[in-house]
């Protein structure tokens, strides 16, 4: 019976302790991530949160010679994120490591487009000041935050 007991008692020490290792590593992970997301405490001892690690910019695109292609594409690694319409430029939203591509696929016209606004956090990879479509896919810009 001494045996029995003795591996009764092993038993709880051991899940007593993996409970105890677990719950542990939990918390340490929750709070090592957490500080990553305070910027500052004010006097009030609140925390201020800052914006998360993911952060984004903007870039501002424009046609050349004031003339409107509205299905001319703007694609956003690889896939479509907005079309011109009327407009000769267009606002984007970008995050770390997107790819700004045009797609003229539909036009046979020489279209020329250039960046004229970028956010300051945004820098631009890749980008020689324009870029000309001629019925195909072109780079505009890579984008590093």
């Amino acid at each position: 019976m001494n045996f029995n007991k003795a591996v009764e008692i092993i038993e709880d020490v051991l899940t007593r302790f993996t409970i105890l290792f677990f719950s542990m590593l939990i918390l340490v992970i929750i709070f090592t991530n957490y500080h990553h997301y305070i910027q500052s405490v004010d006097g009030d001892s609140h925390a201020i949160l800052s914006e998360p690690l993911v952060s984004s910019g903007s870039i501002t695109i424009e046609l050349s010679h004031y003339t409107t292609y509205p299905e001319l594409e703007v694609l956003v690694n690889g896939e479509v994120y907005a079309t011109f319409n009327d407009e000769n430029r267009l606002v984007l939203q970008v995050f770390d490591k997107d790819l700004i591509q045009m797609n003229g696929q539909m036009y046979d016209d020489l279209i020329t487009v250039h960046i004229v606004e970028v956010s300051e956090n945004v820098k631009l990879i890749l980008y020689d000041g324009q870029i000309n479509i001629n019925g195909d896919i072109q780079i505009l810009s890579g984008i590093q935050i």
